[in-house]
């Protein structure tokens, strides 16, 4: 599917163009793993989304090689369009994400 194609069928709302997205070889899309991982992620902070969805998504940039300081590095970039806020949260669900057994209350370690 051209790129125009799918922003013309997007601009009209067309229920379709999702399904046939992901219906699609992941061969045919221009955005390698790792950057379609990491979009992925940020669209994840962005909207807030909850711990479940969070955790798929950092399991994922994890699986697609992402290294923790780039997501870290992400999301310190996207932060001035998402709200600090929205970050901290995010950073929190992040390192939930890398180490459930985290306590994210205690003080680190001088």
């Amino acid at each position: 599917m051209e790129h125009s194609d799918i922003l013309r069928r997007l601009a009209i709302h067309d229920p379709g163009v999702l399904s046939d997205a992901l219906a699609r070889d992941p061969a045919e899309t221009p955005l390698s793993q790792r950057d379609a991982a990491l979009a992925r992620f940020a669209a994840t902070v962005a909207t807030g989304a909850s711990s479940a969805s969070f955790s798929a998504a950092v399991d994922e940039a994890i699986s697609a090689q992402l290294t923790v300081l780039e997501l870290a590095d992400a999301l310190l970039a996207i932060t001035p369009t998402v709200g600090l806020p929205r970050a901290v949260s995010a950073a929190q669900h992040l390192l939930v994400a890398l180490d459930p057994d985290d306590d994210l209350g205690a003080p680190a370690d001088a």
